[in-house]
């Protein structure tokens, strides 16, 4: 079994990026089928497509479950009752790449799906509390998670993140600690001893498992600040544009990047807009962040956004 956010999966594969347990409960099962188990006649609910208009995943719902097809690569069984996830996929298809497709996108949509907030988030911690980074794909979550965790901050982790409210507070909690990235920025993290590995078979990016925390370590941590990068207008200046973010806009942002498997079920939108409500009536700060994509630029994005942050923690009380 493996630890996922603070959940434990029990795999018939290996799942390496994930830390290893031998007891407890798992919430997950997953299986790679010998056969389809799925039932083919299915209603096509919602389909995620790249900029150039293919598909790159779909949501269907069958009598008995839900699939999440991601074409040419691997068909994803979800039952209605239980937590068993069935996959198949043609003999040609890496385990790599299914181990990518469970743990970046399948788990973490059912978890959503189970009306927890699971962000597409990249995010680092900073003076003992969580700093996430919000935004489409190619704004640069990624590259500005891995280039704090360079300058000596410790990366929590890439791509999603759990967030649930205590109190008057926000906590959080990564999938796994690990960090993607294409190989012409890597370069940022020049003072990490590499350890590279491959996402994907269909994609350039690597894998960086930069913590394999033991059993048991990976717990919520207080979450201080969410930054929603848009795009930069780039005309040729040099100008970060760092902007509170509240009311409605908060809402708005925090459920466009919610992951979810079917956003479509009709207890989904009532139950998720609770919960992200509570979130943006909490004493977490929000920002909208834009800046430009240059790599030499990272250090002065990174002094911007401490300023933010001292900034919020004196406004709320906080600042030792």
């Amino acid at each position: 079994m493996y630890q996922i956010f603070n959940f434990l999966i029990d795999s018939n594969i290996p799942l390496p990026e994930l830390p290893e347990f031998h007891d407890g409960s798992a919430r997950y099962t997953f299986e790679m089928a010998r056969k389809d188990v799925m039932d083919n006649n299915m209603d096509w609910l919602h389909h995620w497509r790249q900029p150039d208009g293919e598909i790159s995943m779909s949501v269907a719902r069958s009598g008995n479950g839900y699939c999440l097809r991601f074409p040419t690569l691997a068909d994803f069984y979800i039952p209605l009752q239980g937590d068993h996830i069935f996959c198949t996929a043609s003999p040609e298809i890496p385990e790599e790449t299914i181990r990518h497709l469970l743990l970046d996108q399948v788990i973490p949509r059912i978890t959503g799906q189970k009306s927890h907030i699971i962000l597409h988030a990249s995010s680092v911690e900073i003076d003992g509390r969580v700093v996430a980074f919000l935004g489409e794909a190619g704004q640069g979550k990624s590259t500005l998670a891995g280039s704090l965790h360079n300058r000596g901050y410790h990366l929590v982790g890439d791509d999603s993140l759990l967030v649930q409210k205590r109190d008057f507070d926000v906590y959080c909690i990564p999938g796994y600690c690990g960090l993607r990235l294409y190989s012409d920025t890597a370069t940022i993290l020049e003072n990490t001893p590499r350890r590279w590995e491959q996402v994907a078979h269909y994609s350039s990016k690597k894998r960086l498992i930069l913590h394999r925390s033991p059993p048991g370590e990976i717990r919520p941590k207080p979450l201080a600040a969410i930054f929603v990068i848009r795009p930069f207008a780039d005309n040729g200046n040099k100008h970060i544009d760092i902007s509170p973010l509240s009311g409605a806009d908060v809402l708005m942002q925090v459920l466009k990047h919610a992951l979810v498997l079917n956003p479509f079920e009709p207890h989904m939108p009532g139950n998720i807009f609770l919960a992200i409500g509570a979130i943006a009536r909490s004493n977490l700060a929000f920002y909208t962040l834009a800046y430009p994509h240059k790599l030499d630029l990272l250090p002065v994005i990174h002094e911007a956004i401490f300023r933010h942050l001292d900034s919020s923690k004196r406004k709320s009380g906080t600042l030792e």
